[in-house]
């Protein structure tokens, strides 16, 4: 399993790296939360889409990882479990 790389979102007032724990630059203090959901939507979605698979709702899933593959278009985790789900149920209509 590859290692998840660490949290790389730089303070856009400091230039220094937000803390991985509380998403804050360790200078100023200022919340990057918002900085990293932004830089990382697409992984947030993957993961979100895991969770629907494991319900058993894939529709819902189909809907995040399309999201996560146009945010990240490398990111294969997102591109495999699509292609997956696919391949299972079928592309929608409509």
């Amino acid at each position: 399993m590859t290692a998840v790389p660490p949290i790389e979102v730089p303070c856009p007032q400091c230039a220094v790296p937000a803390d991985a724990e509380s998403l804050r630059c360790p200078s100023c203090r200022e919340d990057l939360a918002a900085l990293v959901r932004l830089r990382y939507a697409g992984r947030i979605d993957y993961n979100e889409a895991l969770e629907h698979v494991r319900a058993g709702e894939d529709a819902a899933a189909r809907v995040l990882l399309q999201r996560a593959v146009a945010q990240e278009p490398g990111l294969r985790p997102a591109l495999d479990l699509l292609a997956e789900i696919t391949a299972r149920v079928g592309t929608p209509t409509g």
